[in-house]
């Protein structure tokens, strides 16, 4: 364990998608539980006790591998540890290999810009996004990340001039990413929104196990 603190992190993606369901409401965990299926999800646990949890998923794009990091949720009375901190390596951690790594937020959310911005990324809006790589780019970042009701993105290159390479062909990839992540369980949801998140959360079975970082 060492560090003094208790802090572990464990792969557990329904323990995810339940601490983004205490923090940000059903709503959330229901679509934090297909991005979770479809990539990972990790939980931090501060003297046994679940703290945190971070939601993620690598989306392969014709130039370049984003690591998408969706959901970062910090349960109130774990808030001030550094835990997003320590979530976010962690995810990144998960994804290596992704080309850069990128998360959206809105712009009201003062300390996801905070911690972000405090781990290298590049916080803009998509507006300036676009202008400096372009719309094809844009428009492929906002697709593989679901991201359209979100103002801010957030970027951190791995490779400089990744996300450059991102060419016409990378918006069909793009857009198979948002139709599984965002249109099918928009879809879903439609058809029976009060049991959606208990169909998902019991719908895969996935292997838990512990990453490599420990505190």
């Amino acid at each position: 364990m060492g560090g003094g603190r208790g802090l572990r992190v464990r792969a557990d993606w329904r323990g995810a998608v339940r601490i983004v369901e205490r923090v940000m409401g059903e709503y959330h965990a229901y679509y934090a539980a297909w991005a979770a299926r479809a990539g990972g999800g990790l939980v931090a646990r501060v003297g046994g006790r679940p703290a945190g949890a971070v939601v993620y998923y690598q989306a392969g794009l014709p130039g370049a591998t984003l690591g998408v990091v969706y959901y970062v949720a910090v349960l109130p009375e774990f808030r001030g540890l550094g835990l997003g901190r320590v979530l976010v390596a962690s995810a990144e951690e998960a994804m290596v290999g992704s080309h850069a790594y990128v998360a959206t937020t809105t712009d009201s959310n003062a300390a996801s810009k905070r911690l972000f911005r405090s781990m290298g990324y590049t916080v803009e809006s998509w507006e300036g996004l676009e202008a400096r790589l372009g719309p094809v780019a844009a428009e492929a970042l906002r697709l593989a990340t679901c991201a359209y009701e979100d103002d801010i993105v957030m970027v951190r290159e791995e490779e400089p001039g990744a996300l450059h390479r991102l060419a016409p062909e990378s918006l069909g990839a793009a857009q198979g990413y948002w139709e599984k992540l965002c249109l099918r369980p928009w879809l879903e949801r439609r058809r029976g929104p009060k049991s959606a998140l208990g169909r998902v959360l019991g719908a895969l079975e996935a292997p838990l196990g512990w990453v490599g970082l420990t505190f």
